[in-house]
């Protein structure tokens, strides 16, 4: 295994432990060695293949957290019109939003 290749998998192994810090250092430090090294066209073939892999998970990473992100708003909107009722079936009005700051 090439040391290009390794940078190749911990780019991948950081992506799916969601470190994308880590997943950037190793994608940097895969472009270093291709620059210093050279890259031949059995090796080309292997790291379009990983690095069509990376570009899926990274995808994949963005848009579940673009949806958790749509979540996580729909929930807060929601709450701030959470209606309760006691036993007797009398509404209760509670403040559930937290009061806004007022400036004078």
């Amino acid at each position: 295994m090439s040391k290009a290749h390794g940078h190749l998998q911990q780019a991948r192994a950081a992506l799916t432990a969601f470190n994308p810090q880590a997943a950037e250092e190793s994608l940097r430090s895969f472009e270093d060695e291709i620059k210093t090294s050279g890259l031949t066209a059995d090796a080309a073939a292997l790291f379009q293949a990983e690095l069509a892999e990376i570009r899926g998970l990274a995808e994949a990473a963005k848009d579940g957290v673009a949806a958790a992100q749509r979540q996580f708003r729909e929930i807060l909107e929601l709450s701030r019109r959470l209606d309760t009722y006691d036993r007797s079936g009398n509404r209760k009005a509670e403040q559930v939003a937290p009061m806004a700051t007022r400036k004078f």
